[in-house]
């Protein structure tokens, strides 16, 4: 395993205490951390980097203990980070800081350098970049070595279309060179790229897979939107949906006569054949998505 997470927890800090445990993470896997914001998706990863006080810190990187990988600085090589925050020195330009990793890590890939277009920003400072500069730079220094264990957080902040794409094939690439990544997460865009997700909730991990079964499990397959005309068609509506088997979740609105379902099977057809078109100003029915998670932990159920 390239990730072990025996046992991990964080102290306490204003209410909030990281927890975490028994995740493992092999070779060539790539995995997002989701969550609401506040869930500990940042904890978790500056925790494990050792950026974060933890009263338990019992993990390992590439088979190497995380004591003994700390103590032999070569260890580091073998890792990558990009944090949401970097801080360098104010009269640093970008050159200075490609030349210092350059020396640090004892390589640097061109076709990263050429992806990203790294070229262009050589001579402006660090600190004077836009967003998306400053994002494409700390991609680049965290990929430009090639690491074997790659740490991401919400990667794709400040990227337009043209460079979500270059990180996309940049990853992939790594994937293929046996490299292991673990990425915070905010988008359904970062999610396609991996194997499997972590999903905290208030410190701790409510469930650990593909995303594909831990949504289906959390709040199914389905989201059903519908808003009624009048009153009574909404109730006898809402009393049907609730008789389906595959119903997870309804929260209702009864002065806006809308509702949300959460639900396994499609029963669109089913309830319009009982309840025509006529009665609703809108109703549609989608995939459920990453906003689908987090949302649904926050609002009141009528069912469960």
């Amino acid at each position: 395993m390239s990730l072990v997470i025996s046992r991990l927890i964080s102290k306490k800090r204003n209410d909030f205490q990281l927890s975490v445990s028994d995740i493992n993470i092999g070779t060539e896997q790539s995995v997002s951390i989701i969550g609401a914001n506040g869930s500990g998706k940042t904890s978790l990863m500056e925790s494990l980097l050792g950026l974060t006080s933890c009263v338990k810190r019992d993990i390992s990187f590439l088979g190497i203990d995380i004591n003994t990988f700390e103590r032999n600085k070569n260890n580091n090589k073998n890792l990558g980070v990009q944090l949401q925050k970097s801080q360098f020195n104010k009269e640093l330009n970008v050159k200075d800081l490609v030349q210092l990793y350059k020396v640090m890590y004892e390589k640097s890939c061109g076709y990263i350098y050429e992806l990203l277009n790294i070229d262009e920003l050589m001579r402006v400072r660090y600190e004077k970049l836009s967003r998306g500069q400053r994002q494409r730079v700390d991609i680049y220094l965290a990929l430009a070595h090639e690491p074997e264990l790659i740490f991401l957080d919400e990667p794709n902040t400040g990227l337009d279309a043209q460079y979500r794409q270059v990180l996309s094939d940049l990853l992939i690439r790594m994937k293929e060179k046996k490299a292991t990544i673990l990425m915070a997460s905010h988008t359904n865009y970062e999610i396609e790229l991996c194997d499997k997700v972590i999903w905290m909730v208030n410190g701790s991990v409510k469930d650990y897979g593909s995303f594909d079964n831990v949504i289906t499990k959390a709040i199914g397959k389905h989201k059903l939107e519908l808003t009624c005309y009048k009153p009574e068609i909404f109730a006898k509506v809402i009393d049907f949906i609730k008789g389906e088997n595959s119903v997870r979740a309804i929260y209702t609105n009864d002065i806006s006569l809308e509702a949300t379902v959460y639900l396994q099977d499609n029963i669109l057809l089913m309830l319009l054949d009982a309840y025509s078109a006529e009665h609703y100003s809108n109703i549609s029915i989608s995939g459920c998505n990453l906003n689908d998670l987090i949302t649904e932990s926050r609002l009141t159920k009528v069912i469960n």
